[in-house]
């Protein structure tokens, strides 16, 4: 870890984040595919969380075809509920390949949108026919 001093405060960088005192926040800007949390940690956004993770890594071409990875790729909280790696191992290239078209963008937006909600959300505090805000802002009940 390296250790520089800015203007207001300490700064540590390291290979993985860039952690910044309260006093030197207003300085610190995390670097790509990461964000600035409330403590001043620079951590993964959500894409990257999705694109480093083995059991997500299938959803990628799905969350960028469908326009959705940009807004993951920010610092809003979003909660996904996705599918594991053996189910959608078990969709057939026709199905995938049909939601991949350009022409079918809007299904695709459609159907993964339903599937990721705004905030935190953990398991537990989902009750039966809890009504969640998605992120195309339709409550959806789970």
């Amino acid at each position: 870890m390296h250790l520089a001093t800015a203007a207001q405060g300490d700064v540590a960088i390291d290979d993985i984040r860039i952690v910044c005192s309260e006093e030197a926040t207003g300085f610190c800007k995390c670097k790509e595919g990461y964000v600035l949390s409330d403590n001043g940690d620079c951590v993964p956004d959500m894409m990257t969380v999705i694109r480093q993770n083995d059991a997500t890594q299938h959803m990628v071409a799905f969350l960028e075809q469908a326009g959705i990875a940009d807004t993951l790729a920010g610092d809003d909280d979003f909660t996904m509920f996705l599918p594991s790696s053996a189910a959608a191992a078990a969709m057939d290239n026709a199905t995938a390949a049909y939601l991949l078209a350009d022409a079918n963008r809007d299904t695709l937006r459609a159907v993964l949108g339903y599937h990721i909600v705004r905030g935190r959300v953990n398991a537990g505090d989902i009750s039966n026919n809890m009504r969640l805000s998605t992120l195309l802002t339709t409550p959806a009940c789970y």
